[in-house]
């Protein structure tokens, strides 16, 4: 069948196509390609039926005798939408590993409430999670026992259930709904509960580096957790560990928050997985010439550039993201999530529509999302998913004058992009 015919036919469909069920589908492929389709009397599940999206898309990838088309459905690839309000800062290894040392924290616990307190206790990991001190927040009881504290560059949490701490510890029987502890319960959750526990925390993490890290310092105690907090911003992500503790008939939960700069303090210290070998010398790569831009914005030469500080961009919130190839922009594209872990854009804009940007050099600092290299035959047509080299918690890179000077974390300030610099490269 030649290209005029499948043009004919695939134009003709898509005229009169709606919504294909997969024996119509079927039949689609085979008036297309001039080749039986499969056996369409087959049972077959519900996710193997084709949306109209991809109908689309495969007409339009036929119409184009596009032969590379290969659609990215949901039996290949997990896809979603980036969140640019709540996103992913911290990699699934860097998860994994905390995981693992709250399970040495659960398994020490238990040795040290039963031998030091003869408590027949089980404490085990609940979760390990990411989210915003806000949301932990608003998942806690009021009043409840907690502490705050600094650590290395970051700060941190402590809660306990009112449950755990009366009814586990205490042994109480009975408490009064609402009862905010006293000065005497107070004393005995500080020096008797949170202090060994924390000591127990400290512990685990030195011996998984295998030095002394900086002591814990400036804990705070109160029975509402929003006093603890005010040195944390509310949409902060961090690291969550919940654990559940039994004793008896009795259970509840504890929580420790650990926000992103304790989280960095952890990084610098070696303490995550790297995989790193300093006899091994990876093989060098080219530099890519497609890269992802969220936003610019404006750096004078004798500006202030600290860690901490966030600029806003040129790009408004939910504006899709521009893509660029050899410095000549190639389309625009919403920011997506593949396999819950490598950062992509799916193009949203048509190559016969594209108009040039025109740059006169106001914005002098670019914030890029990610980049790839991509051959000059790779075609930026509408849908097409561009998976990038980045992992979707690495920072972002910052650029000015074509040389990188930091890394930064993505932030929606007043409606538009903003970078929040964590890194500064000198």
């Amino acid at each position: 069948m030649n290209k005029e015919k499948k043009q004919k036919a695939a134009k003709e469909l898509k005229e009169t196509a709606k919504v294909l069920d997969q024996s119509e589908i079927d039949e689609v492929v085979e008036k297309i390609t001039g080749r039986p389709a499969a056996d369409s009397k087959k049972t077959r599940k519900s996710s193997e039926v084709l949306s109209q999206e991809e109908i689309d898309r495969l007409l339009e990838a036929i119409t184009n005798c596009d032969e590379n088309y290969y659609p990215m459905t949901a039996n290949t690839r997990k896809v979603k939408i980036y969140d640019f309000k709540r996103p992913d800062v911290f990699s699934k290894q860097e998860i994994r590993d905390i995981s693992c040392i709250a399970e040495n924290i659960a398994r020490a616990l238990n040795k040290f409430i039963t031998s030091e307190y003869d408590i027949s206790v089980n404490v085990h990991v609940c979760s390990v999670d990411q989210l915003m001190c806000e949301e932990f927040v608003r998942s806690v009881p009021t009043p409840a026992p907690c502490c705050s504290f600094e650590w290395m560059e970051g700060r941190g949490l402590f809660e306990m259930d009112p449950a755990v701490f009366y009814y586990c510890f205490l042994g109480a029987s009975s408490v009064k709904k609402n009862h905010e502890p006293n000065g005497l319960e107070k004393q005995i959750f500080e020096q008797f509960i949170y202090t060994p526990i924390m000591k127990t925390v400290y512990t685990e993490f030195t011996k998984a580096v295998q030095k002394e890290f900086p002591e814990m310092t400036n804990h705070k105690y109160d029975a509402n957790i929003q006093f603890t907090t005010s040195s944390i911003s509310p949409t902060e992500i961090g690291i969550l560990i919940t654990f559940n503790v039994k004793a008896g008939k009795n259970e509840g939960l504890m929580n420790l928050f650990f926000n992103a700069d304790c989280i960095k303090s952890f990084r610098n210290t070696k303490f995550f997985s790297t995989g790193d070998d300093n006899n091994f010398v990876p093989i060098a790569h080219r530099p890519p010439n497609t890269i992802v831009e969220v936003g610019r914005f404006r750096l004078e030469d004798d500006a202030p550039f600290k860690e901490k500080m966030i600029f806003e961009t040129d790009k408004l919130a939910g504006l899709p993201l521009d893509v660029y190839r050899n410095n000549k922009y190639a389309g625009s594209g919403e920011a997506i999530v593949i396999d819950n872990e490598n950062a992509a854009v799916r193009i949203v804009t048509k190559p016969e529509n594209l108009e040039q940007k025109t740059d006169d050099g106001f914005y002098n600092t670019k914030v890029i999302f990610g980049s790839r290299i991509t051959d000059d035959s790779f075609k930026f047509n509408e849908g097409t998913i561009l998976e990038l080299n980045e992992n979707i918690a690495d920072p972002v890179r910052i650029v000015k004058d074509g040389k990188t000077i930091g890394w930064g974390e993505l932030v929606v300030i007043n409606e538009s992009f903003g970078v929040k610099v964590l890194e500064v490269i000198r």
